[in-house]
């Protein structure tokens, strides 16, 4: 039974008697051992057994192929360990065995000592290859190993890449069938190749390693390249592509070029300090700016350096951007060189010790800011006055309306009067309430329409018990749309009170507002005694209807009217 770790030796000897004796000898230091008398064999049990560890291989094999031949087939097969076992000893036999396997050359009856020890080499050298091979295979950095080439004066002329790992091919650009087998001369050409050369002899020469940042023509690239000797004829390189890097700090420094450039056009003042208040560092566009001269201030505290008063709500803006992480802005006065001046300071956290403030003139600004405010209050007291007088004249044109009306004898006349009226309060109600809103071009539906609905049936309450329900959803019409919208309601409230309770002491109005994807619906109804069928806006001597037909197409509106229970009047407009 196989022993658990036990290594497997292929030993090809074409005596039996030697090959037995081998065998007994190799078993009894824990080896398994399979034994075959021809190349042929051998070939056969490597393409059949992926288990054989080590091949001890005789070169002379009879008739048939030789133990060179064999050898040199089996690694094409696998790259484990071959030792050759020969009697041979001739300096062109051994050489030639070199060229097929480093693992050994080990004359018959040398003993069984020299040849556990040659076996016991093979597996570590097996071993340390595999390892550098894995190493060599995963390693992060593109790697390759350059065998140097020498003309007949011993001089080195071109260097072949004999092999190199996937990460070469991802840092270099080449793809791995572009450089394995090729020459510096045929992958480089020019300057690069001659650079290259150089690199190779100089290492080569001394025995020291080389760093080096080169850009590739051929991939346009950067990489670094790191060469150093692995024997007399052969380079190991190293090479990691710093394309991404190069133009990091290509672009690093073109910003920091640009920054420059912006910090020095900048207009404004910029300080740099301390949790202490210390003057750090400084930029201005003019030092006819500054309170004091940048040696004075410069290491100095804010307390020292600017009036007290200012520099403790410094202190006081550091604190509170330290506390909440927030930008904090002073606005100050100063006297500089320039005479006295206004400044805004925006203070900002650096990091956990240094604060940046951006100092600004503002001296114009705050002129034009104080000029503009006494323009505002001006025109504010204006405003105000006209707005007293526009609703006085109003409440004029509306009491001489209200003592015409009153003087009058004629009934139709008087009523005419009191339609006119009407109209005047439906547009004071909304002169006022566009007075008390912040913009003078809208309204919100509700802030006009029930004031509006209040006014005009106030006059009626002591006459009639008339209910009004009014449902409006929130939404702000313009002016121009409210005003006739007013008037509107205004001759619908008035022709009900006036028409649909007649003979009656009680009643219900409903007003519904509505808006859905910028349509607005207005629906107004009355349970009085409806609308007779053959009178409608388009057909009626009343000027009541003929102005509420004038005013929905004023609104580019339409108008619907429905005699069911009363009357419903729907209007619909875009918003």
């Amino acid at each position: 039974m196989k022993a658990l770790g036990q290594k497997n030796i292929l030993l090809v000897e074409d005596d039996a008697i030697t090959a037995l004796d081998e065998q007994n000898m190799l078993e009894r230091n824990g080896y398994a051992v399979i034994s075959v008398y021809s190349g042929e064999q051998a070939l056969h049990i490597i393409e059949e057994n992926s288990g054989i560890h080590l091949v001890l291989m005789d070169i002379n094999l009879g008739s048939g192929m030789e133990g060179t031949e064999a050898a040199r087939r089996i690694l094409e097969i696998t790259n484990i360990p071959l030792i050759f076992l020969s009697s041979h000893t001739e300096r062109e036999v051994v050489e030639k065995t070199e060229d097929i396997t480093s693992y050994g050359y080990v004359v018959k009856n040398s003993g069984e000592t020299i040849l556990l020890a040659a076996i016991n080499m093979a597996f570590k050298l097996y071993e340390s290859k595999r390892r550098f091979s894995d190493t060599f295979a995963h390693s992060f950095n593109g790697l390759a190993i350059l065998r140097m080439h020498y003309n007949s004066d011993g001089v080195p002329c071109d260097g072949e890449c004999v092999m190199a790992n996937n990460a070469f091919e991802v840092h270099s650009g080449f793809s791995l069938n572009s450089i394995i087998g090729k020459n510096v001369r045929d992958i480089y050409s020019g300057a690069e190749a001659e650079e290259l050369m150089e690199i190779f002899t100089t290492v080569l020469a001394t025995r020291t390693s080389v760093r080096r940042e080169m850009f590739s023509s051929h991939t346009q690239q950067w990489f670094e390249l790191i060469v150093f000797a692995t024997s007399h004829d052969e380079l190991g390189i190293a090479i990691q592509n710093i394309t991404e890097r190069k133009n990091a700090d290509k672009a690093l420094r073109e910003s920091e070029a640009r920054n420059l450039a912006i910090l020095n056009a900048i207009p404004d003042i910029m300080f740099i300090v301390n949790r202490k208040g210390v003057f750090l560092d400084y930029n201005t566009p003019d030092k006819a700016l500054l309170h004091v001269p940048p040696d004075v201030f410069l290491g100095q505290s804010i307390l020292k350096v600017i009036p007290v008063d200012i520099a403790k709500r410094f202190m006081d803006a550091f604190e509170t951007v330290c506390t909440t992480r927030e930008n904090q802005i002073l606005e100050y006065d100063m006297d500089v060189p320039m005479g006295k001046m206004v400044f805004e300071a925006r203070i900002t956290l650096m990091d956990g010790d240094r604060f940046l403030f951006i100092v600004r003139d503002i001296t114009k600004r705050s002129l034009a800011a104080k000029k503009i405010n006494a323009l505002l209050q001006e025109k504010e007291f204006l405003l105000k006055e006209s707005h007293h007088r526009i609703k006085n004249n109003m409440s004029t044109i509306l009491s001489l309306l209200s003592l015409k009306a009153g003087r009058q004898d004629n009934e139709l006349v008087r009523e005419r009067l009191n339609d006119a009226a009407g109209c005047i309060k439906s547009m004071v109600v909304l002169y006022d309430r566009l007075r008390d809103v912040d913009k003078f071009d809208k309204l919100s539906i509700k802030t006009f329409l029930h004031p509006l609905v209040n006014e005009i049936t106030s006059p009626f309450r002591n006459i009639k018990q008339i209910e009004t329900s009014i449902q409006l959803e929130e939404f702000t019409l313009r002016s121009e749309t409210l005003l006739p919208l007013g008037l509107i309601i205004n001759e619908l409230i008035t022709n009900s009170m006036k028409y649909a309770f007649k003979n009656r002491e009680n009643g219900e109005i409903r007003i519904l507002a509505t808006i859905k994807d910028a349509l607005v619906t207005i629906t107004y109804e009355d349970n009085g005694i409806g609308l007779p069928q053959n009178i409608d806006v388009e057909n009626t001597n009343g000027f009541g209807l003929q102005l509420i037909g004038v005013l929905v197409r004023q609104l580019s509106g339409t108008l619907q009217i429905e005699r069911q229970e009363g009357t419903r009047f729907i209007i619909q407009f875009a918003a």
